[in-house]
């Protein structure tokens, strides 16, 4: 990845997401363990709940999760290789300084558990989850690290072509790892950690009412005006707009809400806005090239300047693509 990864926006720290997680380090260590004959049983369920995962995530930490697995995990494993074949070729003198240059030994069967926060994600669990894939790639498909070369793939990729024929019964493993269970309880532990500001947040991002998304992350901002008073902050990437908020961009385009709240997600500053999230109005008025305009569900492409107006709320932009489901209106608004 060309820049680092913003672990404060975007990445799911949902119940679900952490308690899959560690399903997926119970079903690795226990695959590390198995015999010949419930190995490809076991390694195939890990692959079935990591797919199921990550269907839950957006591409570029799927992405991120891949290339950390790929670089810290191979390294890791030729460590593993080199500390257990090195030995019977060097002296009593050298095996303390090759065992020191190899880095910790043991990491492979070192899965760590998510315990219901992202300290993992920021950690040494790809390092490990990583070796620990190798080394189930050489029981399970030895010809892997040809295949990786010639094909310029992560070994995870090789594993999953592997189960791809046969995928698991998902909801059958979580059952049998008590998925609901542990789901429910690390819900009550995440709510019981969330400040004010992030409950907020979530009571809006996370709505089962209608829902307006508007997405200004292509648009560069020239007056950004709003009321400090009345913004909670959740942490840098997160904030509620509790009364007023007006964007500006250049060509006329502009974003005016009033009256909130409105859930945010900012980028790399406190002006530099992404996403804004708040419940649809009861009544409004979509043009299209100064025509009424009423979206379909799914994506909507539109041929001229987008304008919608209703109580509180004035969008003007000169391109854009509406997209419609799941109960929200999703504006993605472009130069």
């Amino acid at each position: 990845m060309n820049e680092p990864l913003d672990f404060g926006s975007g990445f799911s720290t949902s119940p679900r997401n952490l308690v899959l997680v560690d399903i997926e380090c119970e079903l690795l260590a226990a695959a590390m363990a198995a015999s010949s004959d419930s190995l490809d049983a076991i390694v195939r369920d890990f692959v079935s709940v990591r797919g199921f995962r990550r269907i839950g995530m957006t591409g570029r930490f799927v992405d991120y999760e891949r290339h950390r697995e790929h670089v810290d995990g191979t390294a890791a494993y030729v460590g593993v290789i080199c500390r257990d074949a090195a030995p019977r070729f060097l002296s009593d003198r050298t095996q303390p300084l090759l065992a020191g240059a190899l880095g910790v030994p043991g990491c492979e069967k070192h899965l760590f558990k998510s315990a219901c926060d992202i300290d993992w994600y920021k950690g040494d669990w790809f390092l490990c989850s990583g070796t620990a894939i190798c080394i189930l790639l050489d029981r399970i498909e030895p010809d892997w690290k040809t295949v990786v070369s010639e094909r310029c793939i992560d070994p995870y990729a090789v594993l999953w072509t592997h189960f791809s024929g046969g995928s698991a019964d998902v909801a059958r493993i979580l059952e049998r790892h008590g998925f609901a269970r542990r789901e429910e309880a690390a819900a009550a532990f995440i709510d019981r950690t969330k400040s004010e500001p992030e409950k907020l947040f979530e009571q809006i991002a996370l709505s089962e009412e209608a829902l307006f998304t508007i997405n200004t992350e292509q648009l560069v901002s020239t007056t950004v005006s709003y009321d400090r008073e009345y913004i909670a902050e959740v942490d840098r990437h997160r904030a509620v707009h509790k009364r007023v908020l007006k964007i500006e961009y250049s060509g006329g385009s502009h974003v005016y809400l009033a009256g909130g709240p409105v859930a945010v997600v900012l980028g790399q500053d406190e002006f530099d806005f992404q996403q804004l999230i708040f419940e649809a109005p009861d009544e409004y008025e979509i043009t299209v090239g100064g025509e009424p305009f009423t979206p379909q569900y799914g994506i909507n492409h539109l041929n001229g300047a987008l304008s919608v107006k209703a109580s509180g709320l004035d969008i003007e932009v000169q391109d854009a693509i509406i997209i419609v489901g799941d109960g929200r209106v999703s504006f993605l608004l472009h130069r």
